[in-house]
C-alpha cells in the first residue's frame, strides 16, 4: 500500500509525462509543417521529459516490488538519467537556434550526445550497492541532473530574452524557464545539503511537483503560442512582400510596354528607313527590359516552389561559365581572377548559379571601365570540412554605406541609374538562405564592393536521402 507522499509523487509524475507527450506531439507537428529545426529539438526535449517522468515513476515503484539493489531497477535508473540529460541538451540547442537563427554545430551535438551515456552510467553505478550511501546515491542520480537541468533552463531563458518583443509566447517561455531553472537549482541544493553536511534553509516538500507541472504547462503553452506568433509574423512579411511584388512588377512591365506602344505609334508616322531602324533598336531594348523582369519573376516563383536539389558543383567552372555568359564587348576589359582552396561543393547548383549570376552581373554592370585595371576577383576559402567562404570583389563604382542595409530588399535599387528589376539581390539572398548559407556585403563608394558567401557542404544531407 502506497503512502500519501508516494501516491502524490506518482500522480505528479504521470501528469507531467502526459503533458510532455501532448506538447511533444504538437511541436513535432509544427516541425513537420514549418521545417524549423528548433521546433524539433524542443519536441525532443519534451520527449526526454516524458521518458524521465515515466522512468522516475517506474523506478519508484520498483523499490517496492524489486528492492533497491535489483539490476532491473539499475537499468531503469540509467535510462531515466540519460533522458534527463538529453532533455536539458535538446532544450538548450533548440533555444540557441531560435534566438540566434542559425544551426547548432553538428560536431558539438554529437560530442555532447556521446558524453551523456557514459556519464549517466557512471553516476548510477557509483555506490549502487552500498547500503550506507543512500543520500549520496540520490544526489548523484537526481541532484546532478537537477544541476544540469537548472543551468540549461536559465541559459535558455537568457538566450531567448532578446526575442521577448516578438510576442506573448516568448515572454511566457522566458519567465517559466527562469523560474523552473531556479527551482531545479533549489532541488540540487537540497540534495547536496545532506551529502555536504550543511543545513539547507529551503525545504523541498513532496508536493512541489505541482509547481513543476504548472511551470511546464506555462512553457508548453508559451512554446505553442510563440510558434504561432512567429509564423504569423512570417505571413505578414510575406503578404507585405506580395503587395510590393504585385505593384512593382506590374509597374516594371507596364513601363516598357507603354514605351513600345509610343514608339510603334511614332514609327507609323515615319518615312525614313534609318529613323525606323533606330526606333526598332529602342523597341528591342524595351523588350529586353520586360523580358528581364519576367525572368526574375519566374526565378523567384521557381525558387519558392522547388526545394533544394543537392548535386556536386565545381565552383570554378560555374564562375567562369557565368562570367562568359554575362560578358559583352565593353566588359571584355574587366580582368577576372580566381583563387581557390576547394572547388568542389555539394549544394543546389541552380540556386548557387542564381547568386553568382546576380553578383557578377552587378559587378560588370556597375564597373568603372575607364580606370587602368578594371577587375573582379573571386576567392574560395575552406572554413572547415563542412563550410566554404566565397568572396566576390570588384573595383567598380561601389555602393554608398547608407544603402547597404537595404540592398537585399525586394525591388530596392541603390543606384538611381539602374534599369534592372530590383529583384536581383533579393533573389540572391533567398537562394543563399535556401541552401543554408549566409551572405554579407562590404562596399566603399567609388572604391569597390565585396560580397561574402558562407556556404554549407550539403553532402551529408544528400547521403541521408
Amino acid at each position: 500500500m502506497l503512502n500519501q507522499a508516494t501516491s502524490t509523487v506518482f500522480v505528479q509524475n504521470i501528469a507531467q509525462a502526459l503533458l510532455a507527450f501532448l506538447v511533444m506531439y504538437l511541436l513535432n507537428r509544427f516541425y513537420k509543417n514549418y521545417q524549423n529545426k528548433y521546433f524539433q529539438y524542443w519536441s525532443w526535449s519534451w520527449l526526454g521529459l516524458m521518458i524521465y517522468m515515466i522512468g522516475s515513476t517506474v523506478a519508484l515503484a520498483s523499490v517496492l516490488y524489486l528492492g533497491p539493489y535489483n539490476p532491473i531497477r539499475t537499468i531503469i535508473s540509467i535510462i531515466t538519467v540519460i533522458a534527463g540529460f538529453y532533455q536539458a541538451m535538446w532544450l538548450l540547442i533548440g533555444s540557441y537556434e531560435l534566438s540566434q537563427q542559425k544551426e547548432f554545430k553538428k560536431k558539438t551535438v554529437i560530442l555532447l550526445s556521446a558524453c551523456i551515456v557514459p556519464i549517466a552510467v557512471v553516476l548510477v553505478l557509483l555506490f549502487s550497492n552500498d547500503p550506507e550511501a543512500g543520500e549520496l546515491r540520490i544526489f548523484l542520480r537526481v541532484g546532478i541532473k537537477s544541476l544540469i537541468s537548472g543551468i540549461s533552463f536559465i541559459l535558455s531563458a537568457i538566450l531567448i530574452s532578446k526575442l521577448r518583443h516578438t510576442g506573448v509566447g516568448v515572454n511566457y517561455i522566458f519567465f517559466a524557464f527562469l523560474i523552473f531553472g531556479l527551482e531545479q537549482l533549489n532541488y540540487f541544493s537540497s540534495f547536496l545539503a545532506p551529502v555536504a553536511g550543511f543545513n539547507y534553509f529551503i525545504e523541498t516538500p513532496y508536493f512541489l511537483g505541482i509547481l513543476d507541472f504548472l511551470l511546464q504547462a506555462v512553457m508548453g503553452i508559451g512554446m505553442i503560442i510563440s510558434v504561432l506568433e512567429l509564423e504569423r509574423d512570417k505571413l505578414q512579411k510575406a503578404n507585405s512582400e506580395l503587395d510590393t511584388f504585385l505593384y512593382r512588377s506590374s509597374h516594371d512591365l507596364r513601363a516598357p510596354l507603354t514605351a513600345i506602344q509610343g514608339l510603334a505609334t511614332a514609327i507609323k508616322k515615319m518615312k525614313s528607313q534609318e529613323d525606323v531602324a533606330e526606333f526598332i533598336d529602342l523597341i528591342q531594348l524595351k523588350v529586353q527590359q520586360a523580358d528581364k523582369v519576367i525572368k526574375d519573376i519566374i526565378t523567384l516563383r521557381k525558387g519558392q516552389k522547388i526545394g533544394v536539389n543537392i548535386s556536386k558543383v565545381n565552383i570554378k567552372e560555374s564562375v567562369f561559365r557565368i562570367f562568359d555568359m554575362l560578358s559583352s564587348p565593353a566588359s571584355k576589359k574587366i580582368n577576372l581572377s580566381y583563387e581557390s582552396e576547394q572547388d568542389i561543393l555539394f549544394t543546389d547548383s541552380d540556386k548557387l548559379d542564381t547568386a553568382i549570376t546576380n553578383i557578377l552581373s552587378n559587378a560588370i554592370k556597375y564597373h568603372n571601365l575607364d580606370q587602368e585595371n578594371p577587375r573582379i576577383g573571386v576567392s574560395v576559402r575552406k572554413i572547415d570540412p563542412d563550410q566554404v567562404k566565397i568572396e566576390i570583389n570588384d573595383n567598380g563604382i561601389g555602393i554608398d554605406e547608407k544603402y547597404l542595409p537595404k540592398i537585399f530588399n525586394m525591388f530596392y535599387r541603390a543606384n538611381k541609374k539602374s534599369k534592372g528589376s530590383g529583384l536581383g539581390l533579393y533573389l540572391t539572398k533567398e537562394a543563399i538562405t535556401q541552401i543554408e548559407g549566409k551572405i554579407d556585403v562590404n562596399s566603399v563608394n567609388g572604391v569597390g564592393t565585396t560580397f561574402k558567401l558562407i556556404l554549407k557542404n550539403l553532402e551529408a544531407d544528400m547521403s541521408k536521402e
